[in-house]
């Protein structure tokens, strides 16, 4: 969990494998801390507009896949849009 001046707050999720998940532009009262262990489903934090470089478009969620340090696309991680 970080927040920086052009993503906003982050969180950032090791999956294992290799994968890793990155949630920018959150709201600043993340349900989560660095170190703990989330499950399928566990509400993590909410979207805002705190990501000053898209800050015009508004509430919204960034978020990034990657594969060994590699982004890839989100969808095939993300069961319900395949």
């Amino acid at each position: 969990v970080e927040k920086n001046t052009l993503d906003g707050t982050v969180i950032v999720i090791d999956h294992g494998d290799g994968v890793v998940a990155t949630y920018g532009s959150l709201a600043e009262d993340v349900s989560v801390k660095a170190g703990d262990k989330v499950k399928k489903g566990d509400c993590i934090g909410k979207v805002s507009d705190s990501a000053l470089c898209e800050f015009h478009q508004g509430h919204h969620l960034h978020f990034v896949v990657e594969k060994n340090g590699k982004r890839v696309n989100p969808r095939e991680y993300l069961k319900s849009l395949k």
